[in-house]
């Protein structure tokens, strides 16, 4: 038989996850970011965060979470106010302010649900979808995320994809879900960059055959192919460092799509909402870092 949990673990536990409530998820949602904290209670948190932040706050909370993960790439300039991450702690402050605080450990695993709508969306629909973002992130598994855009004319697209396959065994957080797709809209949001890359795949993908009419290798070479091709197509005015790099995203993401939807015929619409969610957060005024505090 299993060996009971001591108190000294319960104890540990609890002490970790009123650390996390209290002090560590306030200093990312208002500190780190433009956001206010709603609530915080044990391991649920719930918080308003300004759209061009949304994306690294999700990813910091869950890294932070379990204490892991190096957040010193999150693009956009992003000032950390003194936070560091590692070996399953999470530490705050600077000089004598610091704090030093143990973390839930990578083993640990942990669900996001989010919600992109107009700031005149009715309060309790919003919430309504919330909600629904959240169970469908738990449904997809543990450690997953699901985030939904409502559009203000009507219509929503939804990315839902586990932060990294391995609880214990988590990346760098610049190669998760989540991270690739910042990477991706911030590469969408450079001035040399067009977002028509992203329109052409799309509707390239809806006369593309079927997956299950094709082998994965040649299906999944065919797509990233014809991604890297429009993406070079529209970057005639970004660096070439930048551009070297764009064959390696449109991999990523194809990957990541067939990852997400364990390669069945639901590979195509998942890379689809992957792109177009990635072209919404690259829209001017949405880039990271652009909007105003």
């Amino acid at each position: 038989a299993n060996r009971p949990p001591s108190p000294a673990r319960h104890a540990a536990i609890s002490n970790v996850l009123n650390n996390f409530s209290t002090h560590v998820a306030r200093h990312i949602v208002e500190n780190v970011f433009k956001g206010k904290l709603i609530y915080s209670g044990g391991d649920d948190v719930l918080a308003m965060v300004s759209v061009d932040d949304l994306l690294p706050a999700m990813l910091l909370l869950r890294a932070a979470y379990s204490g892991v993960g190096d957040a010193s790439w999150l693009p956009g300039g992003i000032d950390l106010k003194g936070l560091s991450l590692g070996k399953g702690f999470v530490q705050i402050g600077k000089g004598r302010d610091k704090r030093l605080m143990l973390m839930m450990g990578a083993r640990a695993t942990a669900s996001i649900g989010a919600v992109v709508a107009h700031h005149q969306a009715p309060l309790a629909a919003v919430l309504r979808d919330l909600r629904s973002a959240e169970k469908r992130a738990k449904d997809h598994g543990r450690n997953a995320f699901c985030l939904r855009v409502i559009k203000r004319a009507g219509g929503e697209v939804a990315v839902t994809a586990r932060f990294w396959e391995t609880a214990d065994q988590p990346p760098s957080l610049d190669q998760t879900a989540l991270g690739m797709l910042m990477r991706f809209a911030d590469t969408l949001a450079q001035p040399g960059m067009s977002r028509r890359a992203v329109y052409h795949t799309t509707q390239w993908l809806e006369g593309l055959p079927r997956i299950e009419n094709m082998e994965r290798p040649a299906w999944e070479d065919i797509v990233t192919h014809n991604l890297a091709f429009q993406l070079k197509k529209q970057a005639d005015g970004l660096a070439e460092q930048i551009k070297e790099k764009l064959p390696d995203q449109a991999r990523h993401l194809v990957a990541a799509a067939l990852r997400e939807s364990a390669g069945t015929a639901d590979a195509a619409r998942v890379l689809d909402d992957l792109l177009v969610t990635a072209e919404f957060f690259a829209r001017e005024g949405r880039g990271l870092g652009a909007a105003e505090a």
